[in-house]
């Protein structure tokens, strides 16, 4: 980006951070949105199957 965008120590310096800033908060965001909830989701629905083996159980819970 600050190949596009270099910082120069004016104010155009300022709006480019801030840019990266929003940029990246945005895409953490849509990171979290679109990966991480549907993983965290599809790990609890493991942890709950009645029919795991104990060991694996208990590996589970020591993740806890």
């Amino acid at each position: 980006m600050y190949r596009i965008l270099p910082l120069t120590g004016q104010s155009g310096g300022l709006a480019t951070m801030l840019l990266c800033i929003g940029l990246t908060l945005a895409l953490s965001w849509l990171v979290y949105r679109l990966v991480e909830r549907p993983m965290i989701r599809f790990g609890r629905s493991l942890s709950s199957i009645g029919d795991a083996p104990a060991g694996y159980s208990i590996a589970l819970k020591r993740f806890r």
